[in-house]
């Protein structure tokens, strides 16, 4: 069973992508931006 305290692995355009969606979510990412934030050109 998984807990939120296991590690995981990401490599940087994972990482790069989910810290995109964590702005989204937040609120901190303007709409202009997240296309290229989700790496659509």
């Amino acid at each position: 069973m998984y807990s939120y305290e296991d590690p995981i692995t990401m490599t940087m355009r994972e990482l790069d992508r989910f810290k995109a969606i964590q702005c989204v979510v937040d609120g901190q990412l303007k709409r202009r931006r997240q296309p290229t934030a989700f790496g659509s050109r």
